[in-house]
């Protein structure tokens, strides 16, 4: 993602009215530079396209056009799969991250399905937040035809979620609760608000009105959503994990109402070094967590209509309401005006397995139709979804305005193709053009003299020096080594953004989202060879790398 043009008036114009504009709160998930920080995403070439045999490479389109693209491992014998394993995984990988890992998990009796986000792999698009659940149930819903066309329709499912891809196994599980037998949250993000970085950045994004950032619904609502999973779960997590926290998977576990539930705490582990440290104890988990969804049988699950029946209270029998989740050997049930009770199976019958459509099956920029509404001329009318308001959807009808409808009055139409939308940030005073690159510069102008450019890169590089040090320590350094881009800083300091705001993505990935890759060994040649006096004094134009 490209920032050109517009300058940092322009971002934290943008982000200022994504926290109090018109757009509301939710309208900053969206904004380009904090989906910058969230996802890091990487191109690969398929290779197995059109394959029929163990590996195999696809895309599955969405509502809007876009292509995400996914990686399917099936084990030499398809008959003896017990389960199929959808992988979402954390937010710098891609779907082709399992190929040493797969055959693992095929000893385990799964065939396994590592399904990437928008502008991951080659898939297209741009990465999203807010349509990152939407897109995961419209990918596990396309999927069917794959299975079956492998010969493993007939497996339960189970979802895997790392990090990130946490919050789509949970939405899976929750909204998709007759179809999945398993969960397993791997190092998985609950709360984006409560990753310490996120926290950090608050206070400089809404300019101190904490308040504000309280009042910001989180993009997923995972932790909402974990009442209604049904099936076997496992939890696990590294308890020194430096990105998301140990105690999200403790309020995961404690979120669950699930009768079969597990928290695995890796002692020791951080975020990324979980397999490395625990491989064999993982795979045994996992193994355990397999014949459990083996043998699993769905019910009630949450979202399907029920009536009651049988009860002692006359009154109550006949009612039909939908399940919202297990409540150890009772199912929560919302009867209409007679609120949430919970009820025993036996007093329970099925009226239809299948959950009313939601706010998030219509996804932003998605075209649709209105029908079955009282006013008869509104009938067949086709529009672009605006958003979410409360229960309804905002809909832009051409000639009729835009109108807040219920997703049962609305059917998504086949998308003709995808729009993309790119905010562009000019450089800063101070700093030649092409080189500061907040974000992934893909495709962008870099300079001619690749030394020039190495030396540049190492004067933003020194945020990345506390890299080796503690993380606390980096501001502090880089206040100290203001002097090297003066110009720079003073523009930081007009508009208040800490180190932390523009560095997140230098610290975490080391450069490797923000330069070409031969600039890049350039740049770690220098560091790791000649150590930090030589990055000073590359910065300070004493010597060339």
């Amino acid at each position: 993602m490209d920032f050109q043009g517009g300058g940092l008036e322009g971002l934290l114009g943008a982000l200022g009215g994504a926290a109090g504009g018109a757009g509301g709160l939710e309208a900053i998930w969206e904004n380009p530079m904090v989906t910058s920080i969230a996802f890091h995403p990487s191109k690969a070439e398929p290779q197995f396209l059109d394959s029929t045999g163990a590996v195999r490479d696809g895309t599955f389109e969405m509502s809007d056009g876009t292509k995400i693209s996914y990686r399917f491992y099936v084990p030499p014998d398809a008959a003896g799969v017990k389960a199929v394993i959808y992988f979402f995984h954390g937010n710098a990988e891609v779907c082709t991250a399992l190929d040493d890992v797969a055959e693992m998990l095929h000893s385990c009796g799964a065939a396994v399905l590592s399904v990437d986000y928008r502008g991951y792999a080659w898939g297209t698009g741009q990465p999203s937040l807010k349509k990152l659940c939407p897109d995961a149930e419209q990918c596990f819903l396309q999927s069917e035809s794959l299975l079956q066309a492998a010969g493993v329709g007939e497996a339960k499912r189970v979802m895997l979620g790392r990090s990130i891809g946490a919050t789509c196994a949970v939405h899976l599980a929750a909204k998709q609760a007759r179809r999945v037998h398993g969960l397993i949250v791997d190092s998985g993000l609950m709360s984006i608000k409560q990753i310490p970085t996120v926290s950090m950045l608050a206070p400089m994004v809404f300019q101190g009105q904490t308040e504000k950032f309280a009042m910001l619904p989180e993009p997923f609502d995972t932790l909402g959503k974990l009442p209604s999973v049904g099936c076997p779960v496992l939890v696990m997590h590294g308890d020194k994990d430096e990105i998301v926290p140990y105690q999200q998977a403790v309020q995961c576990h404690e979120k669950l109402a699930t009768g079969s539930k597990k928290l695995q705490c890796w002692v020791g582990a951080g975020h990324n070094d979980c397999w490395a440290l625990y491989f064999e104890a993982w795979k045994q988990e996992v193994k355990t967590l397999l014949e459990q969804a083996a043998s699993f049988q769905v019910s009630f699950p949450a979202g399907a209509m029920v009536e009651t029946h049988s009860l002692s209270t006359e009154a109550m029998n006949g009612i039909q309401g939908r399940v919202l989740g297990p409540q150890g050997d009772r199912f929560r049930v919302l009867l209409g005006e007679h609120g949430e009770k919970a009820l025993k199976p036996g007093n329970l019958k099925i009226v239809d397995v299948e959950p009313e459509k939601g706010v998030l099956d219509f996804p932003v920029g998605a075209t649709v139709e209105a029908h079955s509404l009282s006013a008869p001329t509104f009938n067949g009318l086709q529009g672009k979804v605006l958003g979410e308001q409360g229960d309804r959807i905002r809909i832009d009808f051409p000639e009729h305005g835009v109108k807040a409808l219920k997703p049962a009055n609305l059917m998504l139409l086949p998308s003709v193709g995808c729009e993309k939308q790119v905010l562009a940030l000019a450089p800063c005073p101070g700093v030649r053009a092409g080189v500061l690159s907040t974000g992934a510069n893909r495709g962008g102008q870099y300079l001619d003299d690749p030394d020039a450019l190495v030396a540049q890169s190492c004067e933003v590089a020194l945020a990345t020096i506390a890299y080796w040090r503690a993380w606390e320590e980096l501001e502090a350094r880089i206040e100290a080594d203001k002097a090297y881009l003066p110009d720079l800083a003073a523009t930081f300091d007009r508009f208040n953004i800490s180190a932390e705001f523009y560095a997140t993505q230098w610290f975490l990935t080391l450069f490797a989202y923000s330069l070409p890759f031969p600039q890049l060994l350039r740049v770690w040649d220098q560091f790791l060879c000649r150590g930090m006096k030589h990055v000073k004094s590359c910065t300070d134009g004493k010597s060339k790398p």
